[in-house]
């Protein structure tokens, strides 16, 4: 028989999935029946949706698991290791890279993040290149979320909803309103998610905070280098300032999902506008997890790998009364929900648009309107069953699975900043960065390559380095497009910086 206390943690967990999957059927209500509103919601989300979908599709299960599952360890160290100067690179990247590919889909109708390589190379194959290299980091990350929704189920319900259909249940929702609703459902249902998960995690402070003794009493019980910034593990600074700067900061420029929350932007004034909004919700969100990792040190200790990221749940289930537990499991469940509908819509869209239908159009075929949509929806529901494919292997922790990710979309920042600033990038020079850099990160981030080779830095230096300077080496060494396809590329920059 099942608990009276594991019904109401079910309720409260469905009455939240009901709420969002309303939200995904009002926006299939209004989904037009073309591939632009469907990826990019005709470019018409304001300040609010924006801020609210890009803030929540970056928190996913790494903000409200791994994060407090490295603090477990680190201390209160992790929230520099992690974000420290991560929210405002990530703000400054959005500007920097996201205002001017928003310019140009703006000007030629692009649909995707990596559209614009084609035009602006006159050539099929850097689109191709970063196209697959996004799509292997972007499915890493939709991963992540796989892993928490189907550990915070089995967690939170005592195993009755084993972790295999805790993620299935979670990805079949999250895979109808991407499917249904496009880009405006998910930034529809980010705005009710994220909102969310700043609700449960104000009351969960309260209660874990009270319940350790309060402020004296928690110090008290910590260990002096869970409070100090060298944390309790050795912090050095070539790693963790490359990690935060580079790895979680930067890449958030080019990753496809939130790339394509800022194309989905109504106005350039709309991203400006958040690279304010956005430190501060990121900053106030990680404080609260990350202390919430540290507290969690003291109230279950011993625990080692993966059981740490467990460890939110599991305060709720030791302090909260079981309501709170509810509302704890499905403010994680929001920031799985929120990135993940936008990961797999950034991800079929990049396997529809920029590779099926060059393909198609190098054959001779041009696909109408109706079957591009087909073509769309139909890999929204191959990227999901990889995706769940993948969850079950469960690769690692949540922490190590992210860091390979972001370090991997760092490293396409080059490509992208030299094809928007650098009139004398090629094509030879954009796919020489991404195919040389692309397997070389692999190899660092499963320690096949020896340490010595990072020269004691984080692997994302290195990585960032060698794609920067292939991009420029080699184009430097190869023919640049011509003029006129460079000059058409630019000069809707300089209608808008220079008029």
């Amino acid at each position: 028989m099942v608990e009276s206390d594991t019904v109401l943690i079910l309720a409260i967990i469905a009455a939240y999935l009901a709420g969002t999957l309303l939200i995904g059927y009002l926006a299939w209500r209004v989904l037009e029946s073309d591939v632009g509103d469907l990826f990019t919601a005709s470019r018409s989300l304001g300040l609010v949706a924006t801020a609210m979908g890009i803030f929540g599709t970056q928190v996913t299960a790494f903000g409200m698991m791994g994060a407090p599952g490295a603090a477990y360890g680190l201390g209160y160290s992790a929230y520099g290791y992690i974000v420290g100067m991560a929210q405002f690179m990530a703000a400054a990247a959005f500007f920097v890279i996201g205002y001017r590919v928003w310019l140009l889909a703006e000007a030629f109708d692009h649909v995707t993040p990596v559209h614009f390589f084609g035009d602006r190379f006159e050539s099929y194959m850097p689109r191709f290149v970063i196209s697959i290299a996004q799509i292997i980091y972007e499915i890493q990350y939709i991963v992540i979320g796989g892993i928490g929704a189907g550990i915070i189920f089995e967690v939170v319900t005592d195993g009755f909803i084993p972790y295999w259909l805790g993620a299935l249940i979670i990805l079949f929702i999250t895979t109808w309103v991407a499917y249904a609703g496009g880009q405006r459902g998910s930034a529809w249902t980010n705005i009710f998610q994220g909102a969310l998960m700043l609700a449960v995690l104000v009351p969960m402070m309260y209660i874990v905070y009270n319940a350790l003794g309060g402020g004296q009493a928690i110090l008290d019980q910590l260990s002096p280098q869970m409070i100090s910034l060298g944390g309790a593990a050795v912090q050095d600074p070539k790693v963790w300032i490359p990690f935060s700067l580079i790895a979680t900061g930067m890449s958030n420029g080019v990753i496809a999902h939130v790339l394509v929350k800022n194309m989905s932007a109504d106005s350039p004034k709309t991203i400006k506008r958040n690279t304010y909004i956005y430190p501060v919700l990121v900053g106030v969100l990680f404080f609260m997890t990350i202390s919430l990792g540290v507290w969690g040190s003291i109230a279950l200790p011993g625990l080692e790998g993966t059981a740490v990221d467990r460890i939110l749940p599991a305060l709720a289930e030791m302090y909260a009364p079981t309501w709170m537990v509810g509302l704890i499991a499905a403010g994680i469940f929001a920031a799985i929900m929120t990135s993940w509908d936008g990961m797999l819509l950034a991800t079929s869209s990049m396997f529809s648009d920029d590779i099926i239908k060059p393909i198609a159009k190098m054959q001779g075929y041009e696909l109408s309107t109706q079957w591009e949509n087909r073509f769309s929806k139909f890999f929204i529901l191959v990227v999901a069953l990889v995706t769940y494919l993948l969850v079950l292997a469960r690769p690692d922790t949540i922490l190590a699975v992210g860091v390979f990710a972001f370090t991997g979309f760092a490293t396409l920042v080059p490509s992208y900043f030299a094809a928007l600033y650098w009139k004398g990038t090629t094509s030879t020079g954009v796919v020489a960065s991404v195919v040389i850099t692309t397997p070389i990160v692999a190899l660092w981030a499963f320690e096949v390559l020896p340490a010595w080779t990072t020269f004691g830095f984080h692997y994302s230096a290195p990585s960032l380095l060698l794609a920067s300077a292939l991009v420029v080496v080699v184009s430097l060494l190869s023919s640049p497009p011509s003029k006129e396809i460079v000059e058409q590329n630019f000069d809707v920059f300089d209608r808008v910086f220079h008029d």
